[in-house]
């Protein structure tokens, strides 16, 4: 028996065929009338259980709609029917609207600080805020659930300007309100600086490099060095949030005092953690035979090559702070063999990848000796 079928119902749309029709035939006409409108002629020119899909035009959301279907076979029998569908509820207007006033007011008791506070937007959910010096250097963007937010360490006699607007998940952005300002000028000693970190030099002998964060309103900052018995070494100022100290003695500890400075006074210094002066451990060169080892040409290794080879084994070792490896040197007019080879692999192993090992007998060929060089020259 033939009925109505609703598909892709949505707010303002609906398609409507007809479903389950005679397999046995085909049909002549198959006509729908909805919403005022009729349906051109849906019949398909095949058997087929559904006839084609009319999607009705002018609807609106939320409403019910009455239809009725008439059908008729190529042998004249016909059928009529009648059904409803709804369309989907209208959506809420979740539309984030207008900030109607925006003000910012400067704390006149805590220099740097500013209180911004704005209306509430119609359907927000939270707020973003960003914050420009001068028109154009970004300061800070924030996130907020409520209609005000306090920004710190701002500058003081500095323009800034800001901008908030209301945001809702799902939703486009609410218009952007903006409000430009001055921070008023008073001065007092800065704040303390973040911690302070030092860094030994991994490349020159007794470099330390010192860095710290930022101190609120400093001008400069004094940065003195100490041996760790107090005994003092050197001073340096800087405007920056970094220095250099060069000359330190390997093998000795050192501390770091820094203070920061403006023209009201200095602010809380910061001490670093005791550091000792490291020897640098230098990686060895990578290793080159003396002649190109070639497949198909003529293959020399001398005595005096190999074993420097294996020397440049153990300075690996030792840069990697490994005992020297267990070796039986090569001797003049003798050749390299493939427990010698072997030998050479195993001090590698213990520092990385390796070649496959030679049997024991067999014919070492020039790739072999290119892969163990490789494989040493690989190493970090």
């Amino acid at each position: 028996m033939a009925y109505l079928a609703v598909i892709n119902r949505g707010y303002d749309t609906a398609g409507l065929y007809v479903m389950d029709l005679n397999l046995s035939t085909t049909y002549k006409t198959v006509y729908i009338q909805c919403n005022g409108y009729a349906s051109p002629n849906l019949a398909k020119s095949y058997v087929s259980q559904n006839s084609e899909t009319w999607t009705v035009p002018g609807l609106s959301c939320g409403r019910r709609y009455d239809v009725q279907w008439q059908i008729e076979s190529k042998g004249g029998s016909t059928a009529t029917g009648s059904g409803s569908f709804q369309t989907l509820e209208c959506p809420i207007d979740h539309t984030v609207g207008d900030i109607y006033w925006f003000t910012a007011n400067p704390n006149t008791q805590i220099p740097g600080q500013v209180s911004l506070s704005w209306a509430s937007a119609e359907n927000a959910t939270s707020y973003e805020l960003h914050l420009w010096k001068d028109g154009y250097i970004p300061v800070g963007s924030y996130s907020t659930p409520y209609t005000s937010y306090i920004v710190s360490n701002l500058i003081q006699g500095g323009s800034y300007d800001a901008i908030v607007w209301g945001k809702r998940a799902g939703e486009m952005d609410g218009p952007q309100s903006s409000r430009s300002f001055t921070m008023p000028t008073f001065r007092s000693p800065p704040g303390q600086p973040g911690a302070v970190t030092l860094t030994p030099s991994t490349s020159t002998d007794g470099v330390l490099y010192v860095s710290w964060g930022y101190a609120f309103d400093a001008d400069d900052y004094l940065v003195t060095i100490y041996r760790s018995n107090g005994t003092y070494v050197t001073d340096t100022s800087t405007l920056g949030n970094s220095v250099t100290f060069s000359g330190l003695t390997i093998g000795w500890t050192y501390y770091v005092i820094v203070v920061p400075r403006n023209t009201a006074g200095n602010g809380s210094s910061r001490t670093s953690l005791n550091i000792t002066i490291p020897e640098i451990k230098r990686r060895p060169a990578n290793w080159q035979w003396d002649s190109a080892k070639s497949s198909g040409g003529t293959l020399n290794i001398m005595a005096s090559e190999w074993n420097r080879f294996l020397n440049r084994i153990d300075d690996f070792r030792a840069y990697k702070k490994l005992s020297a490896g267990t070796y039986s040197y090569a001797s003049m007019s003798s050749t390299i063999t493939a427990n010698q080879y072997n030998q050479a692999r195993l001090a590698i192993s213990s520092m990385g990848a390796v070649p496959y090992a030679v049997s024991a007998g067999a014919t070492i060929n020039a790739s072999e000796f290119n892969n163990i060089r490789d494989y040493l020259n690989t190493i970090n």
